[in-house]
Order: structure tokens, then C-alpha cells, then sequence
């Protein structure tokens, strides 16, 4: 049996590929410590992190990725294995399956940028300035699970030669590794909390009434909740020339790259609404 001419060997290959990254980037983790009290905090403190715990958010030393490269290598791999699963034996006549990935990206993304930003007592401005941040692994890996979505978007746009899929997933792997490098991957749970809208931009395959929902919290998100972060930054920091530890990294991506992304949504926005309303005009 094939999937789109890909074999079942090939699909199990990628299994192990997959198994492989996991266990490999965890191994070359481990051995960077000497420590290894250290290596079992830190550990622990990821498994807290993704279970909830309280534990997983008290003031602790600023973290890195240094040591988490495999996340977004394990996560491209995965996110290509689930779209191989929901595409699985697909018939000549049928359309392909573009939305589960996405979907399960929207959803991992949504709980937790909420949760990060629900958990902070100050605004915004003055966490991206703190130099003590990021705490919690809460905070960096569902973005470096984004980035290694981003990876699994271009290569869909290359196989399957889709300009929407290469354009979005160039700019979110950009925006991504550059705040990596950067040492504010953290700073990526902004413009996540977005991916509300796209739960329900991805459940249209289900049912196309769940646009509206989508063109809802589209609206609220990338035309309300987003800008007011992005306009509050350059209030109390760019406008008061606010001098911080990394100002030469953070002022382009988010004075810059956030004033972009929000032009880019009111444009998306008018579309959506136009859409919304010639698809209610059709309905009797």
C-alpha cells in the first residue's frame, strides 16, 4: 500500500528517523553536563513545565536552548509523520489532507502562550526587556516545537510546490532562529497566542461553519490583543529610548517584525471579513 507513491517501508522509516532525533538530541543533551544534579533538574523541570506544575514557573536562573536543538529537529519529524498518517492510502480522487498538522500546532501553541502570558504579572514591555527571562521551559519549548513546525512547512512547500505554505513557513523559521540566536526565543509566545484563530481556520475541513469562529478571534487577536502588545512596547520602551541588555536583538524583531505581522493581519483581516460575508449572503 502507498501513501501519494510513498511506502509503508518509507513511512516506518520516518518513525525511526523520528525515534532517532528523540533519543539522540536527549543523549548529546545529557553528556554536555557534567554535573549531574544539574541534568536532573533540568530535566525535571521539563516534564513540570509540560505537566503544569506550579514547580515548573518559580523564580530559577535563566534558561537556554543551548542544549534543546533536538525539540525542533523531533517536532519537523513528527509534524511530518502526523501529516503522513492523516493522509494515509489517499485515493487519486481525494483532496489532501493540509490541516492536521496545523491543527495540533494551533492547539499545542495556544495552551501554552496562553498559559505564559496568564502566569506573568507584568506587561509585556518589561518582560521582553528583562534580561532574567526566560524561567520556566514552559516559555521556550512549545517555540522551538513552532520552529521545527516552520521546517516541516517548507518542506511541504517544496514537495508539494505550495508558494502560501513557503512564504509562511520562511518567515516564521526566520522570526524564530533569529530570536533564538538571540537568546529570547520566549519572546515568540506574543504572536503564538494568535494561533487561537487558526484552531478554527483548521476545523473547516470538519465543518465550514467553524469559519465564523475562526473570523472572530481572528479579529480579536491580530487586530486587537497582538497590536496592543506590539504598540505598548514602543510606547514604554521604544519611545522612552529605554536602554536594556540585548536592545540591538529585540527592537527589529518586535518593533519592526511585529509592526509588519500587523499590517499583514489587517490585510488577511479584510479578506476574512469579505469572505465571511459573501459566504452568509449565499446561505438561504
Amino acid at each position: 500500500m502507498k501513501y501519494q507513491g510513498v511506502t509503508l517501508v518509507q513511512l516506518w522509516a520516518t518513525r525511526l528517523l523520528l525515534c532517532i532525533a528523540i533519543v539522540g538530541g536527549v543523549g548529546v543533551s545529557l553528556a554536555s553536563y557534567q554535573d549531574e544534579v544539574k541534568v536532573f533538574k533540568q530535566w525535571s523541570e521539563i516534564f513540570s513545565a509540560l505537566n503544569g506544575s506550579s514547580e515548573a514557573n518559580k523564580p530559577v536562573q535563566k534558561l537556554s536552548t543551548d542544549n534543546l536543538y533536538w525539540i525542533p529537529v523531533a517536532s519537523a519529524i513528527g509534524f511530518q509523520m502526523l501529516h503522513a498518517c492523516f493522509n494515509y492510502d489517499l485515493k487519486a480522487t481525494e483532496d489532501r489532507n493540509t490541516t492536521g498538522a496545523p491543527f495540533v500546532h494551533a492547539l499545542i501553541t495556544t495552551f501554552s502562550s496562553h498559559s505564559v502570558f496568564l502566569k506573568q504579572s507584568r506587561p509585556f514591555w518589561e518582560y521582553a526587556i528583562d534580561s532574567d527571562f526566560p524561567q520556566s521551559y514552559l516559555e521556550i519549548i512549545p517555540p522551538l516545537i513552532s520552529l521545527g513546525y516552520s521546517m516541516y512547512e517548507l518542506s511541504e512547500s517544496v514537495t508539494h510546490s505550495s508558494a502560501e505554505f513557503f512564504i509562511h513557513g520562511a518567515a516564521m523559521f526566520l522570526g524564530l532562529y533569529y530570536l533564538n540566536k538571540a537568546g529570547k526565543i520566549h519572546l515568540a509566545n506574543a504572536p503564538l497566542l494568535t494561533e487561537a484563530s487558526t484552531i478554527f481556520y483548521n476545523l473547516r475541513r470538519v465543518d465550514s461553519r467553524f469559519m465564523y469562529p475562526f473570523g472572530i478571534l481572528f479579529i480579536i487577536y491580530r487586530w486587537g490583543v497582538f497590536p496592543g502588545i506590539v504598540l505598548s512596547f514602543l510606547k514604554n520602551v521604544y519611545w522612552k529610548d529605554v536602554r536594556y541588555e540585548g536592545k540591538e536583538h529585540v527592537m527589529p524583531i518586535i518593533g519592526v517584525g511585529g509592526s509588519v505581522l500587523s499590517m499583514m493581519n489587517l490585510w488577511w483581516g479584510v479578506k476574512i471579513i469579505k469572505k465571511m460575508a459573501a459566504y452568509a449572503a449565499k446561505k438561504p
